[in-house]
């Protein structure tokens, strides 16, 4: 395929489900390309990624507050249609599927918001819908930077 076609058919992969995102450019292009052409296509495009977010220089920290979470997620791996199928019974605990955990982190740094004790309240039992005269918009999240992983643990991520 030509690097044009390349390019186009990653960034919708990017955006939306592989089946999609095959139809969007045969619609566009009038080429057909098999899902699994795009499956393919990936891992070359990805190969600098770890390298290109090392060398980002990082930011000076403009919020006073320096936010950082890490979450995990089991994801059933589905098997080919074609492994084989073991032939022997599972042990007591053992589950059909394998899970792989799914690590999304992210950092970023935030203004303070100052509320009075009645508005905390109020936010967090909604007792009447706030009016814009007498909120104000939480600050919004500065240098935010995200990362996720299936292969990669939370450490690393």
């Amino acid at each position: 395929f030509s690097y044009e076609l390349q390019r186009r058919l990653i960034r919708a992969a990017v955006q939306n489900p592989f089946h999609e995102s095959v139809e969007a450019i045969a619609d566009l292009t009038g080429v057909a390309v098999s899902k699994r052409s795009l499956e393919e296509m990936l891992p070359d495009a990805a190969q600098d990624f770890d390298a290109f977010y090392r060398q980002r220089s990082p930011e000076t920290a403009a919020g006073a507050i320096l936010v950082a979470a890490v979450d995990g997620k089991g994801i059933p791996m589905v098997k080919p249609d074609g492994a084989p199928q073991p032939s022997v019974r599972r042990t007591k605990g053992q589950k059909a599927n394998r899970k792989r955990m799914a690590t999304v982190a992210t950092v970023f740094t935030r203004a303070p918001w100052v509320r009075t004790p009645q508005q905390v309240v109020e936010s967090l039992f909604r007792i009447r819908q706030p009016s814009t005269a007498d909120s104000s918009a939480p600050p919004r999240a500065e240098n935010k930077r995200v990362w996720a992983s299936l292969l990669k643990g939370k450490t690393a991520v």
